[in-house]
């Protein structure tokens, strides 16, 4: 059943009311190391239920729809293709990582396509990457923490990951490409990112050949 308008009105005076206390409730728990486990108790359930009538594909969108609204940018509707688009065509694409302690581990995992033939498999790939970064878009690669806080971001643009897989070179088995490597703690960042972060804002600056060797293929070393 259709909200009628007077329903629909009400719904806006509670949604605002909701949403004030919720920014305020984040403000307060944003320099936490963690939440209460009796505050998250009284929360967990209300909050699923109503992110779930709010936001059904929240698994797929959340970050996609924080970062929009931090960015001005819209949400793609297709679960296939860019994830966020401007006003003026730019194409996005999201990929977030969690890192915990015990691991370490900082995964960008990047899908290689199926074909008969490399030459067929490299044009699916760049075609792939033109639909989701295209448009003088990019990637936007962030690392959280266990809370869901961003510890760093990475930004790499369309031309760039063009010419990056372009280069990459990768196997006939090889199905992924993983972009990321062992978080540092210390440094709050991931080596193999740093470089290819690096690498792209050179090629920003004079539009040269991406060079690609061993840091971009394995975990480049880290002295402190």
């Amino acid at each position: 059943m259709a909200a009628s308008r007077e329903q629909t009105q009400s719904l806006m005076v509670q949604a605002a009311a909701l949403r004030a206390n919720l920014l305020r409730f984040y403000e307060a728990t944003d320099d936490l190391a963690d939440i209460p486990p009796e505050v998250a108790a009284q929360l967990r359930v209300p909050l699923c239920r109503v992110t779930r009538r709010v936001v059904p594909d929240v698994q797929t969108k959340i970050n996609e729809i924080v970062r929009a609204a931090d960015e001005n940018l819209t949400v793609s509707t297709s679960l296939h293709g860019h994830d966020l688009e401007g006003e003026d065509g730019r194409r996005y694409e999201e990929k977030t990582s969690r890192v915990i302690r015990r691991t370490s581990k900082c995964n960008f995992s990047w899908p290689l396509p199926a074909g008969c033939t490399p030459v067929l498999r490299r044009a699916k790939l760049l075609q792939s990457i033109d639909e989701k970064t295209g448009g003088g878009g990019g990637a936007i690669f962030t690392i959280n923490d266990a809370m869901g806080r961003e510890l760093k971001t990475y930004r790499l643009s369309g031309a760039f990951l063009l010419e990056y897989f372009k280069c990459l070179p990768f196997t006939d088995k090889q199905f992924k490409h993983n972009m990321g490597s062992t978080f540092c703690w210390t440094c709050k960042s991931c080596p193999r990112m740093d470089h290819i972060q690096q690498a792209n804002d050179v090629f920003k600056k004079n539009h040269g050949v991406v060079v690609m060797g061993e840091r971009f293929a394995k975990q480049a070393p880290h002295k402190h």
